[in-house]
């Protein structure tokens, strides 16, 4: 394969007039303006035409179609390219016309024709050179060569217009700038030393009330208290202070919960004592029949009645 890329082309555009030769018209432009590489294109309509195709066998080219009528130019493609110092221009043409049978398409290379209305492209390759020469072999007139014939030159670039100097802004004049007058100085104050707040005198410490105590905080230190011994939670000398000053709120005649009693709860019910773990918790069947687990320290128990032989306690949530 051989090929060559363009960088610098043109075109011309153009009609054919009536009664002139397509293909002899054409190449004359091409000799008039040096074309050494080019490519056609062309529709209208010929009044008299020539079509040939090459023939393999006899490797030649035939003429297939030569005759006058109303040629419809479909189609006409080509290109440019010289064989020594001679124009030699290839285009492959289409063309319908109406015979004996109705319409009727005709195509191959268009040896001749009369131009009826034509109008067509030439665009030219100025950089490249395209050339053909007869291979004996086979008989066409093949392309051998496309050469470059000069260097693509770039665009000169536009001069630019100098900048126009900009116009010196005047300067504003100074403003005069006015003595601040510096506001008179005030006369430091006296500072009175600080008074030192008077001592609070402490105050004297409350004595323990038994109230809210746990029933086992309650039992531990009332045996203290039967043994002689001084009680953990005071602060003072068990002989200046007296059992009903602490547990004075207390009532140890009130019967304790134990197995077998019922405990009304406000939420769970009339339920029945199973077990009691030293004054800390209470195991109880509720009505259901499910064993629940309550802490005495957060449920306040307290003897309401006897019922059928058995002591009624009544909980209450919360001290």
């Amino acid at each position: 394969m051989i090929f060559q890329e363009t960088t610098r082309t043109r075109r011309l555009l153009g009609r054919i007039e009536p009664g002139e030769d397509l293909v002899e018209t054409l190449t004359d432009l091409c000799r008039e303006h040096d074309v050494h590489a080019g490519q056609i294109q062309a529709i209208g309509a010929l009044s008299q035409a020539e079509i040939a195709r090459f023939d393999a066998e006899k490797g030649d080219y035939t003429t297939v179609f030569a005759g006058e009528g109303n040629f419809d130019l479909i189609s006409l493609s080509g290109n440019v390219s010289r064989l020594g110092d001679q124009v030699v221009l290839r285009l492959e043409s289409l063309m319908s016309v109406m015979g004996p049978a109705g319409p009727q398409v005709l195509s191959g290379q268009l040896r001749a024709g009369k131009a009826a209305s034509v109008e067509f492209v030439l665009e030219i390759f100025e950089d490249l050179a395209m050339e053909r020469r007869l291979d004996p072999d086979s008989g066409r007139l093949d392309v051998r060569s496309i050469r470059r014939t000069q260097e693509a030159k770039p665009a000169p670039k536009t001069p630019e217009a100098p900048a126009e100097p900009a116009a010196p802004t005047p300067a504003k004049p100074a403003r005069e700038e006015k003595p601040v007058a510096k506001p008179a100085e005030k006369p430091a104050r006296e500072e009175k030393p600080a008074e030192k707040p008077a001592a609070k005198e402490p105050e004297p410490q409350k004595p323990i009330a038994g109230k809210g105590m746990s029933w086992k905080d309650a039992a531990g230190e009332s045996s203290e208290v039967a043994s002689g011994k001084t009680p953990s939670r005071r602060s003072k000398p068990a002989e200046t202070t007296s059992a009903e000053d602490i547990y004075g709120d207390i009532d140890f005649e009130e019967p304790l919960l134990e197995p077998g009693d019922i405990l009304e709860h406000p939420k769970l019910g009339s339920c029945r004592v199973i077990k009691v773990e030293e004054g800390d918790f209470a195991h109880v069947r509720l009505p259901r029949g499910r064993i629940r687990k309550l802490s005495l320290e957060i449920v306040d128990v307290e003897f309401d009645r006897e019922e059928n032989g058995r002591r009624v306690f009544k909980a209450k949530i919360g001290r």
